[in-house]
This record gives C-alpha cells, sequence and structure tokens, in this order.
C-alpha cells in the first residue's frame, strides 16, 4: 500500500506503508508490528490530532485487511516482530502504554490513565486556542504541564531501572 506523504511542509513522497511505519519512531521503538486496530486509529488521524509532533503529515486513511498482512510481511523482514496482544491494546494510547509495558515494565494501566487525562487536557487546550480564551488556556497549559510531569516521572522511574 503506498501512502502520499508531505515531509516538513516542504516536499510531497509517496512511500510503502512499511516505510511509513518504520519512519515513525512513536510506533516503530519497540520493533513490534501494531494491530490493525492500532494503526487505523493511528492513521485514521492526522498527526495533529494525536497530539504528536512527525515530520510526516498524511490525510488520514484505514488500511485494509490485505495492505496490512502485506505490510506485516515487509516489516517482518526487516525484523519486526508481530506478537499476541491483549483485545484492549486497540488505539494508539493502549498502544503506547502496551509498548512502554512490554520495553520498560511501565505499568501499563497506570499509563494509560495519564495518556487519556493528557489527551483530555490537549483536546480543552486546542478548543481554548481556537476561541481564544487566553483565562482558560492558561489554566489549561498549567493542568498540562502536570499531567506531563506525572507521565515523566512514571516513565522514568522504570526507564531508569532497565
Amino acid at each position: 500500500m503506498e501512502i502520499k506523504v508531505e515531509i516538513q511542509g516542504v516536499s510531497e513522497e509517496t512511500i510503502e506503508l512499511s516505510e511509513l511505519v518504520m519512519s515513525l519512531p512513536m510506533i516503530s521503538s519497540s520493533q513490534c508490528i501494531p494491530p490493525l486496530s492500532v494503526l487505523n486509529h493511528f492513521f485514521g488521524q492526522q498527526p495533529e490530532d494525536l497530539f504528536i509532533n512527525t515530520e510526516f503529515f498524511w490525510k488520514p486513511f484505514i488500511i485494509d485487511n490485505l495492505s496490512y498482512e502485506e505490510m506485516v510481511e515487509q516489516l517482518k523482514l526487516a525484523g519486526f516482530k508481530l506478537l499476541e496482544f491483549p483485545t484492549d491494546v486497540n488505539d494508539f494510547y493502549s498502544w503506547t502504554a502496551w509498548k512502554f509495558e512490554y520495553m520498560f515494565g511501565v505499568p501499563r494501566d497506570e499509563h494509560l490513565k495519564l495518556l487519556k487525562e493528557e489527551r483530555k487536557i490537549q483536546k480543552k487546550v486546542r478548543q481554548a486556542e481556537l476561541s481564544e480564551n487566553d483565562i482558560a488556556l492558561e489554566e489549561l497549559f498549567i493542568e498540562e504541564l502536570n499531567i506531563t510531569t506525572k507521565i515523566q516521572n512514571l516513565l522514568e522511574a522504570y526507564i531508569k531501572q532497565s
């Protein structure tokens, strides 16, 4: 499956789905192939809707089963692993929490709860920005900083041990 991507707002390229997946550290860092539902949640949105920073920009798309199977085979050839995942690993946030548990032993439920809190605050920040509500924005930035610090502290505690 080929995907048209914009790279750093400068050039457009068409690349294979497997190449795109390997180019995104938030997906490829574990060297595990995410479930189809995770990839469809991820690529079904624009990067800014996921609140991620990436050099790539894509128009939302959905991966069909055949394209997923082809991508899996290409990623396996590149050294990625296809594992069994718990059934509740079905979106980008549950994938992120699972990945950190798999790689570093970070408690998945605690991490996922914090990620969901962060996502809610990020949505509120975006709404306050759009409505130009500076007072709400100031308060939300403090909330966002607090939750980001909690996530950072949780991750650091486990990553330092590994």
